[in-house]
C-alpha cells in the first residue's frame, strides 16, 4: 500500500489503514482466563476462591515432594491410591494447622506473621 508515494511496511499498520483488524490470540486467551477466574470468584466468593487455590497449591507441593503427579496418582491401583490420598490429607491438615498456629495471635503474642498495618511516621508528616 502506498500513501503519497510512501510505502507502508508494517502489516499491522496497513491492516488498520485498510480497515482490516487483526486478532491477537494471546490477548484473547488472557482475557478468557481472567473472565473465567472472575466468574469463579463471583460464584464462590473471594475468601472461598483463595482458600481453594491455597489448598490446590499445597496439594501440588505435597505430591511433588512425594515424587508424584495427579496423572501418576490416577494410574495407581485403588488401594495404593487410597493410602497415598490419606497421607496427602494428613500432611495437608498438619501444614494448615501449623500455618494457622503461626498466624495466630497477631500483635498480642508478637509472634504472628500477620501484624496490623501501621503507617510509618514519615508518611504522616
Amino acid at each position: 500500500m502506498a500513501i503519497s508515494g510512501i510505502e507502508i511496511m508494517h502489516p499491522d499498520f496497513s491492516n488498520k489503514v485498510s480497515g482490516k483488524s487483526k486478532s491477537y490470540p494471546a490477548k484473547n486467551a488472557k482475557e478468557d482466563s481472567f473472565k473465567a477466574v472472575f466468574e469463579e470468584i463471583k460464584k464462590k466468593g473471594l475468601v472461598k476462591y483463595v482458600e481453594d487455590k491455597r489448598t490446590e497449591e499445597l496439594r501440588e507441593k505435597i505430591l511433588g515432594a512425594m515424587g508424584l503427579s495427579e496423572e501418576a496418582l490416577k494410574e495407581m491401583p485403588p488401594e495404593q491410591r487410597m493410602k497415598v490420598e490419606q497421607r496427602i490429607s494428613e500432611e495437608m491438615m498438619k501444614r494448615l494447622a501449623a500455618e494457622k498456629e503461626m498466624n495466630k495471635g497477631g500483635d498480642k503474642s508478637g509472634g504472628g506473621l500477620r501484624q496490623p498495618f501501621s503507617c510509618p511516621s514519615f508518611f504522616l508528616t
